[in-house]
């Protein structure tokens, strides 16, 4: 009878090197390439639109170099706003204002202004790109161009090249146009042109001329109420006119106080007793 011989089982341990597919061939090699591959084309969409923003600065800022700064200084001169025809500002609407020095406006419509239209001025550079950027993401919802993200200093840009059309073309040279302007006038030359040329109603230019028309008292007079109250017409003129639309002023007036003490610029017991008075001091239109 044969034997049948029994061999031991095998201790050899099988060793996953060597079973391993040669380095670049397996799973995490194919892997390798593709993040590579990624990183690459990531880098250069980058270059590209690094490339392609640079340049289209250059280009817009160029563009505003064939707005002289002449026109700015003007606006900020009495005697020559005075001595010059109402045709030498192709955006005035009405009567020229009354020009005064910042420091002549009364600092609670300083502060209304600022907590209202631009809480930022004194930190930005001309262009709030915090607000830019909520500007462009709530255009690109409703698919259409709004007035958002104004700065002060884009608005005296506005105001005094007469921009009109709104479109994303106007926007940009309006931004590289505040930036400019800030380079050359101080914040308060910018507030300043502001606070005299800004359209208020009616043929009413600067807060000089409105708290004439709808107080029957100088600006330097002004009460924190009648401050509030000329800084929020500024959203809407004619429909926030205190003298025909007192109910909608007086709601916009509270607004300004609120966002004055949001900012800290107005104490919260000083802003409560103020809502509490009535619109009683209303100039003859």
């Amino acid at each position: 009878m044969a034997t049948v011989t029994e061999h031991p089982p095998s201790t050899q341990k099988c060793d996953p090197k060597a079973q391993s597919l040669p380095e670049g061939q397996g799973f995490s090699g194919r892997n390798k390439k593709i993040w590579r591959a990624a990183l690459g084309l990531f880098l250069a969409l980058g270059l590209l639109t690094s490339c392609a923003l640079v340049s289209g600065f250059l280009y817009f800022y160029n563009e505003t170099k064939q707005y002289e700064f002449g026109i700015l200084r003007t606006m900020n001169d009495p005697q020559r706003v005075s001595e010059l025809p109402p045709e030498a500002f192709p955006f005035l609407h009405g009567k020229k204002p009354q020009i005064l020095g910042l420091d002549e406006f009364p600092e609670d419509l300083h502060n209304a202004l600022i907590a209202r239209e631009d809480s930022r001025f004194y930190a930005h550079h001309g262009v709030d790109f915090q607000g830019v950027a909520r500007a462009i993401l709530r255009n690109l919802e409703e698919r259409k161009i709004r007035e958002g993200a104004g700065t002060i200093t884009m608005q005296v840009a506005r105001t005094a090249y007469g921009f009109q059309a709104r479109t994303f073309r106007r926007k940009l040279i309006e931004t590289m146009l505040a930036l400019r302007i800030e380079q050359h006038f101080s914040k308060k030359e910018i507030i300043a042109i502001y606070m005299n040329w800004v359209f208020l109603g009616m043929d009413n230019h600067g807060f000089a001329r409105a708290s004439q028309a709808y107080f029957n008292k100088p600006a330097t007079s002004l009460a924190l109420g009648e401050s509030a109250i000329l800084v929020g017409m500024l959203r809407a003129p004619n429909r926030l006119d205190p003298v025909r639309h007192p109910e909608a002023a007086l709601q916009e007036r509270d607004m300004v106080l609120h966002r004055m003490v949001h900012e800290g610029l107005l104490a919260e017991a000083e802003a409560k007793a103020e809502m509490q008075l009535p619109l009683t001091s209303r100039g003859p239109r």
